[in-house]
């Protein structure tokens, strides 16, 4: 009776700790889902069709339907299957003895059952293998979204520099209109002439390359997206604008950021193996059961009244060798190293952040200092030179010089918000967090 009971309560416990393990929480069921659905390819062939414009559509467009994270998420997903199958044993072993072959006999059926401890201590690194893995989709799943928010904004660039490009060539044109009206009455106009078609020329070259740019990078985007065609047309605000606290922002840094994650999650796997390791010194049972008698040659091979139910609990010695405090060493030398390497994350992180952050404030300082002074005043002059040019008092060239001008710092103001959300796409992978904002561009100098 009282070995009935004993088994009884192994079971019970190993039980318990199973269900409580399998109510632990890896990555929203929402997210596998979508990436690791039968109908994937089917819903993949829509979003191919699909338009995009806002930065939001094309960021869910890249986490679900991105080939690299529906790969870890069918490992998360392997892994989670292993930590909630639950309880498990050795396979039963079926043993038959016999003494001769008209002599004792018996059939066992043996069972090892593990110690409750070790069972939880299983279930718990199965469970810190699915920490690793959501960990390491989580770092992959940054690098992705800094990746499509900086391409995104390539293309925002370059779609605003075609614009000035386009406006800098109808300039262009309404000038050599002009020229050819007032040539029979300009001196020299022969040459101003060619130096307009060159003019128009070298900015048509331009246009067509910058066609090409936002041809390769829209490619790009599209392959970050995991689709093989499909047209993105920018469109709202660039979140340009830091919302979060400097001071907090590097504080909050050091305990969300997923590089560093990632880096606890294995040292719970290492913390787990030494536990792992150390129960090997418990001891195993084993429980026995079986049919056993002797045969009697008399009654034809018979079994004889003498066979009768076996019992047994054997004890399985553990393991007492050296070679487990070698494990134990390794073990925690890894521990070790991990913690130094987490020290050694957090230092660079708080480099990387500061100098992000300086970076950031130059180049809102500069487009500020060029939008808020410099553009103006080259404006004001090119408006005072058109006027003399066209009245046959100033030099042709140097008004295309000041036009040139003018357009390159049209882009150097227009540009920079696209560079400073750069930037912030940098500080929210290495985070983990959302510290950017779209604000309106008049806000972007206000003091």
């Amino acid at each position: 009776m009282s070995l009935r009971f004993l088994i009884l309560l192994i079971v019970a416990s190993s039980w318990s700790s199973c269900t409580r393990s399998s109510s632990v929480k890896t990555l929203p069921d929402t997210d596998l889902a979508f990436l690791t659905s039968s109908d994937f390819d089917k819903q993949v062939r829509h979003f191919e069709t699909r338009n995009l414009g806002t930065l939001p559509e094309v960021l869910e467009a890249g986490v679900m339907l991105n080939p690299q994270l529906r790969s870890m998420a069918f490992r998360i997903l392997a892994r989670k299957s292993l930590a909630d199958q639950g309880l498990t044993f050795d396979t039963p072993m079926i043993s038959f003895f016999s003494m001769g072959l008209a002599a004792k006999w018996s059939v066992m059926v043996s069972q090892k059952i593990p110690w409750p401890s070790k069972l939880r201590q299983d279930l718990e690194s199965r469970r810190a293998q699915v920490r690793v893995a959501t960990a390491e989709l989580e770092v992959v799943r940054n690098v992705l979204l800094k990746s499509v928010k900086v391409k995104y904004f390539e293309l925002h660039e370059i779609g605003r520099n075609l614009e000035r490009m386009n406006r800098k060539l109808a300039i262009q044109k309404k000038m050599l209109s002009l020229l050819r009206a007032t040539w029979p009455t300009s001196g020299g106009g022969g040459t101003e002439l060619v130096l307009m078609d060159a003019a128009i020329v070298q900015t048509d070259n331009e246009i067509l390359l910058l066609e090409a740019s936002r041809t390769r990078t829209l490619d790009e985007l599209n392959a970050l997206l995991g689709r093989r065609s499909g047209a993105i047309v920018v469109s709202g605000e660039l979140p340009w604008k830091l919302r979060t606290d400097r001071d907090t922002l590097l504080r909050k840094a050091l305990v969300n950021a997923p590089e560093i994650g990632k880096l606890r999650a294995e040292l719970q796997v290492r913390e787990a193996s030494s536990r792992g390791v150390r129960l090997k010194y418990v001891p195993d049972l084993q429980v026995s059961a079986g049919w056993g008698g002797a045969s009697d040659p008399a009654m034809g091979g018979a079994t004889s009244p003498e066979a009768s139910i076996m019992l047994g609990l054997s004890i399985r010695l553990p393991d007492w060798h050296s070679n487990i405090s070698h494990q134990l060493k390794a073990l925690q030398y890894e521990q070790d190293a991990i913690r130094a390497g987490i020290g050694a994350v957090e230092l660079k992180l708080g480099s990387e952040l500061r100098n992000l952050l300086t970076r950031y404030d130059a180049l809102q300082a500069v487009r500020c200092r060029v939008a808020d002074s410099i553009l103006p005043r080259t404006r004001k002059v090119i408006e005072t030179m058109m006027i003399s040019w066209s009245a046959g008092a100033d030099n042709l060239q140097k008004l295309l010089q000041l036009v040139d001008l003018e357009v390159q710092l049209e882009a150097q103001v227009d540009n920079g918000l696209a560079q400073m959300a750069m930037v912030l796409a940098m500080i929210e992978e290495l985070t983990g967090e959302t510290v950017s904002v779209a604000e309106p561009v008049g806000a972007s100098c206000q003091k």
